[in-house]
């Protein structure tokens, strides 16, 4: 019991006194998307939201089921993006974030954070996070083909098998 004080007690003492704690790494900070186009600081930046339904992709012992899910969308968030990252949320791959998503020409760029390395997947495990990113995409009419990118380059794999860009959303 005097253990177990003395060491709440330094717990205590070290909390008071060691200061603010340092920066975050960026995998682990919350990425704003929207876009300041007032000149405003972010804090004075309000954010309506809409009632958006979006798709994310559930994995399940025989494959993937598809479940549709109302989402608070925050007004100038891609929702191709937050169908992507509830999708890596699904398959349990909480630090990766789908940062960004640009649509050129038909072809969706989706830009991730630097956690996608950090995925530890079989090679099944890839095969199906692959087609449930290919499956959330596909939603979107507008999208023809998909791009992966990361800090600018492109993924090329998840650690298994080579991806050949553009890869076909699955509707």
């Amino acid at each position: 019991m005097l253990v177990a004080a003395m060491g709440l007690g330094a717990a205590g003492v070290y909390v008071k006194y060691s200061g603010p704690a340092q920066s975050l790494p960026d995998e682990l900070k919350r990425h704003n998307t929207v876009q300041n186009t007032q000149g405003t600081k972010p804090s004075q930046v309000e954010e309506p939201t809409e009632q958006v339904t979006v798709m994310r992709v559930v994995p399940n012992e025989t494959g993937i089921t598809l479940e549709r899910t109302p989402i608070t969308v925050p007004a100038g968030v891609n929702p191709i993006a937050h169908s992507i990252t509830e999708t890596l949320r699904a398959f349990k791959q909480n630090q990766v974030r789908a940062l960004d998503v640009e649509v050129k020409n038909g072809t969706a760029t989706i830009f991730f954070n630097p956690a996608v390395k950090d995925m530890a997947l079989g090679s099944m495990e890839e095969s199906m996070l692959i087609k449930a990113i290919r499956t959330a995409v596909g939603q979107f009419p507008e999208v023809k083909g998909i791009e992966l990118s990361l800090e600018g380059q492109p993924i090329t794999s998840f650690g298994h098998s080579e991806l050949e860009f553009p890869l076909a959303p699955l509707h």
